[in-house]
């Protein structure tokens, strides 16, 4: 597999530049390490037409800003597949009427002195993905227990794409993310996502993807930071051109109890994820699909983007971690007033200024508005306890740019618009 070949230069020259991003965000943002997971996007689709990855795919890739004139070691190289029905008169769980397709790949990267771990998940390239794709109705991420409705509410076609194995083979309910692998589905991303995570401590891993992909990452981020702390040490997330991944459905304005949660889903992504950034095109539809709301009779879909504005009520409540041997290991609680648990507030720990990073926590709300707070990673170097805030929201990390480079699909395309654009904020323009 030849490495990624930009078709064209792309230029802010191409929209006025008030419309192109040509600066970096601040740190953490690493523009370098960005345009190199944005080429491991295109790989993915470069995997899925020849059906094979290598090291050396990924050790050639360019690399700009920082980066540049290092060398890249890839080890520990592990393709992803999916299993996806042959057409809509398959039957479930005859093995026949399903084909394995590639759907990414994870790997350890070492490149300027660092090592990471990087997990690219492949876009739409299939009628099933594209039924996938629209299938907008809400599911429980299962990562608390089901009838809690999880951690919230996503996008059903997009938590299937992640969670369902070989020849439509499903976990049992509340297992499709399961802290403990062999409970998940066999053969499913989710599971052997989590099987190669399983050769790992403390690792900082990325995850990225593309359209489809960059859905999935979300999901896959947000399970890696749940489930894997012992594995990953932090999780961080870069998507281009992700579509909206929180779902949420209402009778009459009043939410359906496990599938209303999407600002839930929200806040405990922004929780959990230590670092998300979204990388969007203005000129690209995709992003902003599913439609933020449509109506079903009496009902309501309300679709919205993991790093969305946090839409949460409630105030007054504070919060004072506890540390233990340099980590977090619980948060009491001052309680507000007029919280509510479909839409739980976003807990941030900051690091401490005396050494100390990493750690996570959710918060929950009972039916009395009784908040509590679980630490998910207790981090790690903590000398005092870090300071936490309950908010209804962060700064936003989405990087948006605008340059006409073709149609809708161009617009939308990985290697000819948004691979070439992070190149050039990767080299400062």
């Amino acid at each position: 597999m030849s490495p990624v070949q930009n078709p064209f230069n792309f230029t802010p020259l191409t929209e006025p530049v008030s419309n192109v991003s040509p600066d970096a965000p601040g740190s953490p943002f690493n523009p370098g390490l960005a345009y190199l997971l944005a080429q491991c996007c295109e790989l993915t689709y470069q995997q899925f037409a020849t059906g094979t990855i290598s090291a050396s795919d990924i050790e050639s890739l360019q690399l700009e800003g920082l980066l540049a004139g290092s060398t890249i070691t890839v080890a520990n190289l592990t393709p992803f597949t999916v299993s996806e029905a042959l057409g809509p008169a398959s039957v479930a769980q005859e093995a026949a009427t399903y084909v394995t397709l590639p759907s990414g790949f994870g790997c350890q990267v070492t490149v300027s002195g660092f090592t990471i771990v990087v997990i690219a998940l492949r876009g739409t390239q299939t009628w099933e993905e594209w039924f996938d794709d629209a299938d907008a109705f809400p599911a429980a991420f299962a990562g608390l227990t089901p009838l809690s409705g999880g951690l919230g509410s996503v996008h059903s076609g997009f938590y299937d794409y992640y969670t369902i194995g070989t020849a439509g083979v499903t976990a049992a309910a509340g297992n499709e993310v399961s802290s403990n692998v062999s409970l998940r589905a066999a053969g499913s991303i989710a599971q052997q996502v989590g099987t190669f995570l399983s050769g790992f401590q403390n690792a900082d891993v990325f995850v990225t993807g593309h359209s489809l992909g960059a859905a999935t990452a979300g999901l896959c981020a947000l399970d890696i930071a749940y489930n894997f702390t012992g594995n990953a040490a932090s999780t961080s997330v870069l998507t281009l051109a992700s579509p909206r991944i929180a779902v949420g459905v209402a009778a009459d304005g009043i939410g359906i109890p496990t599938l209303g949660n999407e600002q839930s889903l929200v806040a405990n992504f922004q929780s959990l994820v230590n670092t998300s950034w979204a990388v969007v095109h203005s000129c690209d539809i995709i992003p902003i699909l599913p439609p933020a709301v449509t109506n079903i009779g009496p009902l309501t879909l309300t679709c919205v983007q993991a790093t969305d504005t946090l839409s949460a009520p409630g105030s007054g409540a504070t919060a004072t971690a506890s540390i233990s041997n340099g980590s977090v290991t619980s948060i009491s609680v001052s309680q507000g007033s007029n919280y509510s648990g479909s839409a739980v507030p976003i807990i941030s720990i900051a690091p401490s200024d005396n050494g100390g990073f990493n750690a996570t926590a959710y918060a929950s709300i009972d039916i009395f508005g009784t908040m509590s707070i679980t630490v998910v990673n207790g981090g790690s170097d903590y000398t005092v306890a870090p300071k936490v805030q309950i908010l209804n929201t962060l700064p936003q990390t989405v990087i948006n740019f605008c340059a006409q480079t073709g149609d809708v699909g161009e617009n939308h395309a990985c290697v000819s618009t948004y691979v070439p654009y992070m190149q050039q904020l990767g080299n400062g323009f």
